[in-house]
């Protein structure tokens, strides 16, 4: 294989790694007990309200040692959705016999242990702008 389809083949896989969608982690974990004052274990990733501060609750037995950040995860939604969307942009009409109900997310970001913003923290996948570019029917610049 000559080194322009190497290279070509690189680039297809770069742009497929980018659309993967970006899944909700640690759904089913738990932090231990151990390190807060009430004894309680927490959920790694639990749902809240937004006007919810839990660093206004979870207090730490060694605040020297150890600090905690919040990650939020917003427009959450089911992976079987998204297939659903993609597939009627493309007119696909079979049917989705084994839905996917992994949780995955529009954007991310991280506050500290006041609620404020870390810098650098956002995260939006990619595959949240080539989907905005479907919805204006219009093809994404993608750049390779």
């Amino acid at each position: 294989m000559g080194s322009s389809k190497v290279t070509s083949v690189l680039k297809a896989w770069h742009i497929v790694e980018s659309l993967a969608p970006s899944e909700v982690p640690y759904k089913d974990e738990a932090v231990e007990e151990t390190y807060f004052e009430d004894n309680q274990k927490r959920k790694r990733t639990r749902l809240i309200q937004l006007n919810e501060y839990p660093w206004e609750f979870d207090e730490l037995k060694d605040k020297e040692k150890y600090q905690i950040n919040y990650r939020y995860y917003l427009g959450c939604f089911e992976q079987y959705e998204l297939v659903q969307l993609i597939r009627a942009k493309f007119n696909a009409k079979e049917e989705i016999v084994n839905q996917n109900k992994t949780t995955l997310f529009s954007f991310t970001f991280e506050v500290d242990n006041k609620g404020q913003y870390v810098k650098d923290s956002i995260f939006v996948p990619f595959l949240m702008y080539a989907l905005k570019g479907m919805n204006r029917k219009q093809r994404p610049n993608i750049v390779t």
